[in-house]
């Protein structure tokens, strides 16, 4: 049986006990990869910028402004969009001031971009923090998204579901409320983005009690529209049938 709770609670504890346990060696390791050289795609430079992030990540969860500061600092001033994006990744989970600039900021500069705009709305969307689908609501409503663009659906719908299972199986079901309103709107217009979103609940009976009822009722609700797509209609039904 999986338990969405525990495995993030879990997983959280080992981070931050990780976290503040080796915080110097974290940050000393930060500044060993630090580089004057400008940016080069190879595969020594890659490795040093991913050891950095995940540094940072770390330093992170001590939840010390300083090193919230060093992680808006690097968000700024990084010469490549793997850190810039790995940085604002890691703010996004934080509900700090430097959370809110970053992603103004980005916005700000990228909007143009829609391959950049799509990871915008995926790093939200992948937030740990409460209230997840407030922000994934109002952001359906934000001028870079549109329900006819299968990518930006993918980036905010489909990550949200997918990448954030603390949120999504939130226990009350609201996540799989959202889910299936967004499937039943996309079913007459991109019936295959609708199917392939509805899978994450074709698994409904790994999970306990309450939350096999929720999904399971949800997947009746889609089963009892009329009209729906073959697509959306097999995932459903052999789910439902399993």
């Amino acid at each position: 049986v999986v338990n969405p709770d525990a495995i993030y609670h879990a997983r959280l504890f080992s981070r931050r006990h990780l976290a503040n346990s080796l915080m110097q060696q974290f940050e000393d390791l930060f500044k060993s990869q630090e580089s004057a050289s400008p940016y080069q795609f190879n595969d020594k430079d890659m490795g040093s910028r991913s050891l950095k992030n995940v540094c940072l990540g770390y330093l992170a969860e001590t939840a010390q402004t300083n090193y919230f500061d060093l992680c808006f600092q690097r968000f700024e001033s990084a010469d490549n969009m793997t850190e810039v994006q790995a940085a604002l990744s890691i703010l996004s989970h934080h509900d700090i001031d430097q959370r809110g600039k970053a992603l103004e900021q980005f916005y700000a500069k990228w909007h143009n971009d829609a391959q950049v705009v799509e990871k915008w709305l995926a790093i939200q969307a992948g937030s740990r923090l409460p209230n997840a689908l407030d922000r994934i609501t109002s952001l359906k409503q934000h001028e870079s998204f549109s329900m006819t663009n299968p990518n930006k659906v993918r980036s905010l719908i489909g990550t949200f579901c997918r990448a954030n299972p603390y949120q999504f199986h939130a226990v009350d079901g609201s996540g799989y409320e959202f889910l299936t309103s967004n499937v039943l709107e996309l079913d007459s217009m991109n019936p295959s983005i609708a199917a392939r979103l509805v899978q994450v609940m074709a698994r409904w009976k790994r999970f306990n009690e309450t939350r096999k009822i929720l999904m399971r009722d949800q997947l009746q609700r889609i089963m009892d529209q009329k009209d729906l797509s073959k697509d959306v209609y097999e995932v459903v039904s052999k789910s439902l049938a399993d």
